[in-house]
């Protein structure tokens, strides 16, 4: 895939893809916020998605909205 000419693409392609390791230390960060209970390992995963995705949807719409730079 070409980027585009204001570079839109090539920044929303960088921060797109969802980090595992993000993921996984945040649902830790849940389990320990938790108490360290048994049973809630997938719903902490399940939180840990969502909150990367919304930051990574945030961050696009941030970037889409930021004024080109100039050349």
């Amino acid at each position: 895939m070409e980027p585009a000419a204001d570079g839109q693409s090539a920044r929303q392609e960088e921060s797109t893809p969802m980090s595992v390791e993000e993921i996984r230390a945040r649902a830790y960060e849940l389990y320990l916020e938790r108490g360290r209970a048994p049973g809630g390992a997938l719903d902490d995963w399940l939180q840990a998605e969502r909150e990367q995705q919304e930051r990574v949807t945030t961050s696009a719409m941030q970037a889409s909205s930021s004024p080109p730079t100039g050349r």
